[in-house]
């Protein structure tokens, strides 16, 4: 998943904002680990974070998803062996794409990872963009 964001065409107006959100919103530092999960759909949100990640040197692992994965109890299952690894989890997503039980799962299982959520649909991507330039 990684490797398949990172060919995609980055849209320039996300990277400062994802880059942003990386390094000062998380507070995250080259060579630690990241879970970077993104909603099928929500690919060029995810693109800008793949790239932030590449300039930070993380250490990261990707997941694009779509809710039957999320709906998979083996999938899952290796998912939070991940989560429960990591410096920190970012999930990229739409409102209602996937399961409401993994989401609440993702964002609120225990641990020492810092986790972010960035729900987006098509319409909001404009929002990010504006609202990413103001938490500098």
């Amino acid at each position: 998943a990684y490797d398949h964001l990172l060919r995609r065409p980055l849209d320039p107006s996300l990277l400062e904002g994802a880059t942003n959100a990386l390094e000062n919103a998380l507070g995250l530092k080259g060579g630690e680990k990241l879970v970077l999960i993104v909603e099928t759909g929500s690919e060029a949100i995810g693109t800008a974070f793949v790239r932030g990640c590449e300039t930070l040197a993380l250490q990261t692992r990707t997941y694009v998803i779509g809710f039957q994965e999320s709906e998979s109890d083996g999938f899952r299952a290796r998912l939070y062996e991940q989560l429960d690894g990591a410096d920190a989890s970012i999930l990229i997503g739409t409102v209602g794409g996937l399961s409401p039980e993994f989401r609440r799962e993702v964002c609120t299982r225990a641990g020492r990872r810092r986790h972010a959520r960035h729900v987006s649909t098509c319409r909001r991507v404009d929002r990010f963009r504006r609202n990413s330039r103001a938490v500098r």
